[in-house]
């Protein structure tokens, strides 16, 4: 079902309102994996230094 009223008017807003959505939904997830890998670096290097150290309670 088409409402040709709809799509005779001007797209212009709809076009701008798609545009700062796209972009909005990008920063977000742009920010969500830079959280994401930031704290996996964390943890990584946490592990790695844990692993790397010897363990006092061992010798």
């Amino acid at each position: 079902l088409v409402i040709p009223s709809a799509i005779a008017g001007d797209l212009t807003a709809a076009r701008i309102s798609l545009l700062v959505g796209a972009v909005g939904g990008a920063v977000l997830y742009a920010g969500l994996v830079y959280g994401m890998h930031a704290n996996m670096k964390r943890t990584f290097m946490f592990t790695v230094r844990r692993l790397a150290d010897p363990s006092p309670h061992l010798a």
